[in-house]
């Protein structure tokens, strides 16, 4: 850590940790300025969020499944490698499990 403090030296920018969880993060184009365009780590809309909010599998989770707090509590703190599953792979988890 650099002069002491608690932030590490390295930083990974929004383009790597999308990489790193295997998230699409399209740039965005400005409507109000013709062909200039801004990049992930620029702006994000809403619509952005709430479409990569749908590849995660926290939100998965939480919002499709209707897992509560405190399962969700359980699943972070005992199963936290649950969480970095891409949501197909936790849907067809669940699809299985439902059909047998």
């Amino acid at each position: 850590y650099a002069d002491n403090n608690d932030e590490p030296d390295a930083f990974l920018s929004e383009e790597d940790l999308a990489l790193l969880h295997d998230i699409d993060m399209p740039a965005v184009q400005d409507s109000n300025d013709e062909g200039s365009s801004f990049t992930p780590s620029n702006y994000i809309s809403l619509q952005d969020i709430s479409r990569l909010s749908a590849e995660l599998s926290y939100f998965y989770l939480r919002d499709e499944l209707g897992l509560g707090e405190d399962i969700m509590w359980k699943i972070t703190n005992q199963a936290g490698s649950i969480l970095g599953l891409k949501v197909s792979n936790i849907r067809n988890k669940v699809d299985l499990l439902r059909n047998t």
